[in-house]
């Protein structure tokens, strides 16, 4: 481990930035690039890695000095590559430190000025775990959003007032911390909160950034997620850019882009095959049961659970929402464990809340739910509705619970 004699850095401008690729693969170009500072020894000419650097700047007292200087280099650094990229955005971090240490409201709209850089090309990348002061950071970010600077929110899933920040910055990017992104294809949990955290980014306004993309697997399963861009080793480690891109990183994402469209049309393949040989048929299914009296109506449910293999339930309501059949269907996905908290309808159970059966209830002659966690398994489903009148004039609505589990496995990268 190098000794840092951090003021020798500072008074010999000893700090090198370089900038790491955010990538769109939907477009295949590089759209962002992310500045990361560097210490030189001055003696020895070894690197100093961030941890090393800042940590001996903040044992002496002069972090927001030394972040000054970073951000200076890295403008001057991105002022000439605008001239050969110049649709390029650069993203850079900035910390209490240095904000305390510029105590001038409008220094950092002078300072790219100064470089002739348009703030619109810079995101102001705040670190979720690091706000201290949210009234400070918040005075900060909104003085400098109204100069035209892009705002993003870094680490978010690393700490527990992700959602909090979010609310309070509103940025315009959201920065998935490398800890939800890695093993992303293995786990159905990392998954949904990644598809939960870019659905909110998407409806609020922001785009996505998964950080830390380093296996073919992950970056396959972002895409699938809708995720706007990726930065990882997968596709480059961060350089100095003087000689211009890595011409690697090209072949990464345009792999990754072949790979997706190839799996993505076998995918839709199996998907419609499965959808053909499984799909339900609300209409069949209501012609079987307008032709059963309602003493024999369990076993008709019975029989219809055994010709649909992805239907997971059946139930009839009475016009009221009552049950007037136990559910019949699938219970085997059922853990001992979850049995008690997912549990489906007994007969005569109030239903009569579910939007299925309001919709109904409102005039409407069938409805199609949107997908939800069945509170009978626990486990994603679409609930159809129908009405229909029973071979003994009983008039009835019919509720099914398509699994989407199958479905689903389907069309996911998960081997």
């Amino acid at each position: 481990m190098i000794e840092v004699d951090i003021q020798k850095v500072i008074d010999e401008n000893s700090v090198a930035v370089w900038f790491q690729p955010i990538i769109s693969v939907q477009r295949q170009s590089i759209q962002i690039i992310e500045a990361l500072a560097r210490g030189i020894d001055p003696s020895s000419g070894e690197i100093i890695y961030p941890k090393e650097l800042f940590a001996a700047a903040e044992e002496a007292g002069c972090r927001g000095k030394l972040e000054r200087l970073c951000l200076e280099n890295t403008l001057r650094n991105f002022s000439k590559l605008q001239q050969k990229m110049p649709k390029m955005i650069l993203s850079i971090n900035i910390g209490n430190p240095l904000i305390h240490y510029m105590d001038c409201a409008d220094w950092l709209p002078k300072l790219t000025e100064s470089y002739n850089i348009n703030p619109n090309r810079i995101i102001l990348e705040v670190l979720e775990s690091a706000i201290a002061e949210v009234d400070t950071y918040r005075q900060f970010l909104q003085h400098n959003r109204e100069k035209g600077f892009l705002l993003a929110l870094d680490d978010v899933g690393s700490q527990y007032s992700g959602l909090i920040r979010m609310s309070e910055i509103k940025p315009d990017l959201i920065k998935i911390d490398r800890k939800l992104i890695s093993g992303l294809h293995k786990e159905k949990w990392r998954m949904e909160v990644v598809r939960a955290l870019t659905g909110l980014a998407h409806r609020t306004g922001a785009l996505v950034v998964a950080e830390g993309v380093e296996e073919i697997e992950e970056a396959l399963e972002c895409l699938a997620l809708d995720v706007d861009f990726q930065q990882g080793f997968l596709y480059s480690r961060a350089h100095s850019f003087e000689s211009g891109t890595d011409p690697n990183c090209q072949k990464a994402y345009e792999l990754i882009a072949n790979k997706f469209r190839s799996h993505s049309d076998e995918i839709l393949r199996r998907r419609h095959m499965h959808l053909s040989k499984n799909s339900i048929s609300v209409d069949e299914i209501r012609e079987v049961l307008e032709k059963v009296s309602y003493a024999d109506m369990e076993a008709a449910l019975y029989w219809l659970t055994e010709k649909y293999q992805n239907l997971q339930f059946i139930y009839l309501l009475n016009e009221n929402g009552i049950t007037i059949t136990d559910t019949v269907g699938r219970t085997e996905q059922l853990t001992e464990q979850k049995r008690y908290i997912f549990h489906p309808a007994k007969k005569g159970e109030n239903l009569s809340l579910k939007e299925y059966y309001l919709w109904l209830k409102s005039g409407n002659d069938s409805y199609v739910s949107d997908a939800y966690i069945s509170s009978a398994t626990g486990a994603e489903c679409i609930t159809h509705s129908c009405r229909f009148r029973s071979a003994d004039g009983l008039s009835c609505i019919c509720c099914l619970d398509v699994s989407l589990e199958e479905i689903k496995s389907e069309f996911s990268f998960i081997d």
